[in-house]
């Protein structure tokens, strides 16, 4: 038993005419321009869109950091004057939550 696939023989193509040949010559020239850019060419996106970018641009520097809030809320954790308000961080999970791909 043999493996080998033999599929038909093909004859060599007549030679084309000139008109032909610049006709291919310029379609290859045009498929090298395909992922070109004009000048003309925009881009806009939607406010979700605006906000990866902003995300990606950001991704490499630090978050932001206030570090007089840190030391108001140190110092009312501290003296026993920082109130949790729950309904507020309630509020803000579910609202998270809604923002969650299903």
């Amino acid at each position: 038993m043999t493996t080998k696939i033999e599929g038909p023989r093909l004859a060599p193509l007549p030679p084309t005419s000139a008109a032909e040949s610049a006709d291919r010559k310029a379609r290859a020239s045009a498929d090298e321009k395909i992922g070109a850019t004009a000048a003309s060419d925009s881009v806009r996106l939607t406010g979700a869109g605006s906000e990866i970018a902003a995300v990606a641009r950001s991704a490499g520097e630090p978050a932001p950091f206030d570090a007089a809030k840190v030391e108001r809320v140190r110092a009312a954790l501290a003296d026993g004057s920082f109130k949790v308000d729950s309904r507020l961080i309630a509020d803000r999970l579910l609202a998270a939550e809604k923002d969650l791909p299903r």
